[in-house]
């Protein structure tokens, strides 16, 4: 009897000390790389050997062994939205995201205004995708939204196929399909003949066996799907891939967040810290996301471009970030302030030390020429003076107004993505090529 209530106790006692870190949200982030990321950070934290415990749909266990006491992290990836309620219930320490937390979910989590809640681990690209077979190579924004919505119904219009359109598309629980409504639909309805999605992989599996077929996913799960070149009204069409993704210039690029609470447990921290490691970066990148590291690229540059930022960036390699700013305000938002760390981090690791440019641009509606060109100067002189707080010497930094667009600026998403500063080095290391741009 003694013995049974001396078991007992152990097993009460070993419960208790047991640590599971809770993480809900986005499938997008949590299908396949929240686990990879939870195995790497408990064999971080001690463990010899981890599991991964299959808990029902969307719901995966990582645990450690005992040498680590059983640390644990349970991870349920059923959509943005549900991650945002776990966090207000309490259910859950860190809440995964595709989109950015909206006014309604931050009047529940007032505390998610501040930017050190939010840590963006990893971007992402919203493909438009047809099957291997569909002779549709691109698209603008406005032909996609007008598929998706009904106005069209038929891809043979824009160079697809002959026959009635099939749409699939993720549900309403979904980051991706709140990005999607964000930055295509606006306030137009879904046709109500979509198929609906909770899953990514099976939606790329019934587009790719439909030729007729059209849908939307995030770059990492595009798998054998062909990826649609997409444009705007004043912009060229672009590919999703790991230059227009890395530096949000793809129309449908968009942020992977992790959010949490000011008073976070050490645990939930320590995984956050993680997500910013070396071996992070590398697992993100094997998961086909793009990670928030800083590299090289050349872009092959259109002779159509302005002179002015021609001359800028003859010879020069672009690096995979901007600063991006509010409405015309040159405060920094929480990428671009994890950004100036990087930066500055990769800079003074380099053994030959780059001739550092930057330029500034400003949104088409800043169109007066005297206070585009000004907030622009303004917007390039801040992050020049950040980085050189930072012990880190700009050898140029320009202002070029409201030139060489991204986005069209009829919406506030348009203008914040042409609100921003490029980054140019010179330097003898190697940089990736990357597509030709035009304005």
């Amino acid at each position: 009897m003694r013995f049974g209530a001396f078991v007992l106790f152990s097993l009460l006692a070993l419960n208790a000390s047991a640590q599971t870190l809770s993480i809900k949200g986005s499938n997008t982030i949590g299908a396949r790389l929240t686990p990879a990321l939870a195995e790497k950070f408990l064999l971080s934290r001690g463990c010899k050997a981890v599991s991964r415990l299959a808990q029902g749909l969307d719901h995966v266990l990582v645990r450690g062994d005992d040498s680590c006491a059983g640390l644990s992290i349970d991870i349920e990836a059923r959509g943005t939205a549900t991650g945002f309620a776990a966090l207000n219930t309490g259910s859950a320490e860190l809440a995964m995201a595709s989109r950015p937390v909206n006014a309604a979910e931050q009047a529940q989590l007032p505390a998610l205004k501040r930017p050190e809640m939010e840590q963006v681990i990893a971007l992402d690209g919203l493909a438009i995708i047809v099957a291997p077979s569909n002779p549709l190579r691109s698209l603008s924004l406005i032909q996609v939204r007008d598929l998706f919505i009904g106005e069209s119904n038929s891809l043979a219009a824009v160079g697809g196929p002959a026959g009635p359109v099939k749409r699939y598309t993720r549900d309403d629980a979904s980051g991706t399909f709140d990005t999607f409504k964000h930055l295509v639909l606006a306030d137009a309805k879904l046709a109500a003949d979509s198929r609906r999605f909770e899953s990514s992989e099976e939606l790329v599996k019934a587009v790719m066996s439909d030729p007729q077929g059209i849908g939307f996913v995030g770059l990492a799960a595009i798998g054998g799907a062909r990826a649609l070149r997409i444009s705007g009204s004043d912009t060229e069409a672009m590919a999703p891939s790991e230059f227009s993704v890395a530096t949000e210039d793809y129309l449908l690029s968009r942020r992977l967040y992790l959010y949490h609470l000011p008073d976070a447990s050490e645990l939930t921290l320590a995984f956050i810290e993680f997500t910013r490691s070396s071996a992070a970066m590398a697992l993100i990148e094997r998961e086909h996301f793009v990670s928030p590291s800083v590299r090289m690229f050349s872009p092959r540059l259109a002779s159509t471009l302005p002179a002015d930022y021609l001359a800028l960036t003859h010879g020069m390699a672009r690096l995979s970030l901007n600063f991006r700013f509010a409405d015309g305000m040159s405060l920094l938002d929480s990428k671009a302030l994890a950004d100036l760390e990087r930066l500055s981090g990769w800079l003074k690791a380099q053994a030959k030390k780059p001739t550092i440019v930057l330029i500034g641009f400003s949104d088409g509606n800043e169109s007066v020429p005297y206070l585009s060109m000004a907030l622009s100067t303004d917007r390039v002189d801040y992050v020049a003076q950040r980085l050189n707080g930072a012990g880190v010497v700009v050898n140029k930094a320009r202002g070029l107004g409201s030139v060489v667009p991204l986005a069209d600026n009829a919406s506030g998403l348009g203008r914040q993505k042409n609100r921003r500063v490029e980054v140019w080095v010179s330097t003898t290391a190697p940089a990736t090529q990357a597509a030709t741009r035009a304005p």
